[in-house]
């Protein structure tokens, strides 16, 4: 029976022709078969039965495309099909106008990633991990499948900035992002899986760092459908984990890359740091160097993003602790240098992790010790910064000295100690009013809040 099925199934070709007229009838006719969705129709190694609904029929043509390409534990697949699906999966047909070359017919991988959310469940599983392996495999021999590419990273690179004759977007990349925060079953995670794939391109993550309002900003600001914070910010544990797990491997995979990210939009994600910067020198006509001309839009500190900061303000336990643990991670990568430099000498910083320290989670307080050391560690503290730790001297020494008494591992005691000391040795900075009365101080409520308060009168 097995060998009478060999000779039966269809081509590459074949194959990837019949299921692109089954996803256009599905599509044309909606989903019908999540009720009806059986394991059994997500083999591989039978074609679908005669009569039945279009939905069954992608089902089992996905199933068969992953079963040719990937085989199973008994069987390995035939390396010339392999290499001929591979190139039939991503066949483009351009129009002909040369001056406005839309894309006549996509590629059969951009329609069917593009129609994830109109899959059935089992297919969307099928797609990851089809996706994955073409994101990994470099295609051989002579065939390409667009003028330039020759590999699904090149591919997605150009569909990028094409429609399809009717102008739809065919931006793969854009469409993974937005169904990170689909509450559909799967779909967010094995979107969060692909997305992951293409980070592991270079080229992709360029592209990708290129134009974050596309990207980058929907897994910080709000989407349609998603909550307010954004992916980042989700309701559901495993959907916010999941899009923590795709930034965090965007934003140290390819470091040199990250780097110079962080670095040019380092006022969207964390704000100026104003306090730190002298005032720029007056040039001859008494405009500040550098600064806008006269009649431009001239935009506040308050007007800036701060996208991080939102996360860390977040009252989601899962965003405010995973942030907290990018946050430290990235701002002790040596890579990063100029940016922890930068995001350590903002006092606005420091208050938000005295804060973060007397969190209600021990966890979250664990997370933000971890930030804070690096405030007080820094041999080349600004002005505001000592003086903010000397106007809460007593209070932190007070609390971390008690911080987490239950955790005996030596690198943490010692850290401990190195930074009490550090903060009990600190002076007033020449010329800084640091005698301040503070206000009235609840119970329970520790440095950072009696602070907070006290500063935010002034």
């Amino acid at each position: 029976a097995g060998m009478e099925w060999f000779r039966r199934r269809k081509s590459p070709g074949e194959l990837v022709e019949v299921l692109r007229r089954d996803l256009d009838e599905l599509l044309t006719e909606g989903v019908e078969v999540v009720a009806e969705e059986r394991t059994e129709d997500a083999n591989g190694r039978e074609s679908p039965p005669p009569g039945a609904p279009p939905g069954i029929r992608v089902m089992r043509r996905i199933a068969q495309v992953k079963f040719m390409l990937m085989g199973e534990a008994d069987t390995k697949p035939s390396e010339r099909e392999v290499e001929e699906l591979s190139a039939a999966l991503m066949v483009t047909r351009l129009s002909d106008d040369a001056a406005r070359p839309d894309v006549q017919e996509p590629a059969l991988v951009i329609r069917l990633v593009m129609s994830l959310d109109a899959l059935p469940f089992e297919s969307r599983k099928h797609m990851q991990q089809i996706f994955s392996f073409l994101m990994r495999r470099s295609l051989t021999g002579d065939f390409q499948p667009t003028a330039e590419a020759r590999t699904l990273g090149e591919v997605l690179a150009f569909y990028r900035s094409v429609q399809d004759s009717a102008g739809n977007d065919l931006d793969v990349m854009h469409k993974l992002v937005e169904l990170c925060s689909s509450p559909a079953p799967g779909l967010a995670l094995n979107s969060g899986l692909m997305l992951r794939d293409v980070i592991r391109s270079e080229h992709l993550v360029r592209l990708l760092f290129a134009s974050p309002h596309r990207y980058i900003w929907p897994f910080f600001e709000m989407v349609p459908g998603s909550q307010s914070g954004g992916l980042l910010d989700a309701l559901k544990f495993d959907l916010a984990s999941d899009a923590f797990a795709t930034l965090r491997e965007l934003l140290t995979r390819h470091k040199q890359l990250a780097k110079e990210f962080l670095e040019s939009r380092y006022r969207d994600l964390f704000g100026d740091v104003e306090e730190a910067r002298p005032a720029p020198p007056t040039a001859a006509g008494g405009a500040a160097a550098g600064a806008p001309p006269a009649g431009a839009p001239q935009v506040t500190s308050e007007e800036r993003h701060r996208l991080y900061d939102a996360l860390l303000k977040s009252a989601n336990y899962v965003t405010r602790r995973q942030s907290l643990k990018l946050l430290g991670e990235l701002l002790l990568d040596r890579n990063n240098f100029g940016v922890m430099m930068k995001y350590i000498s903002s006092k606005r910083n420091l208050k938000q992790m005295m804060i973060l320290l007397r969190d209600e989670s021990k966890s979250i307080q664990f997370e933000a010790f971890h930030v804070f050391k690096v405030f007080v560690a820094n041999p080349r503290k600004p002005d505001t910064i000592i003086g903010t730790l000397v106007r809460n001297q007593k209070l932190l020494i007070q609390y971390l000295e008690h911080f987490h008494e239950d955790k005996q591992e030596t690198q943490f005691l010692e850290e401990k100690g190195l930074i009490i000391n550090t903060i009990r040795s600190l002076q007033p900075p020449p010329g800084v009013d640091v005698a301040m009365t503070p206000p009235p101080q609840a119970v329970g409520e520790g440095a950072a809040e009696a602070q907070d308060r006290a500063e935010a009168q002034d």
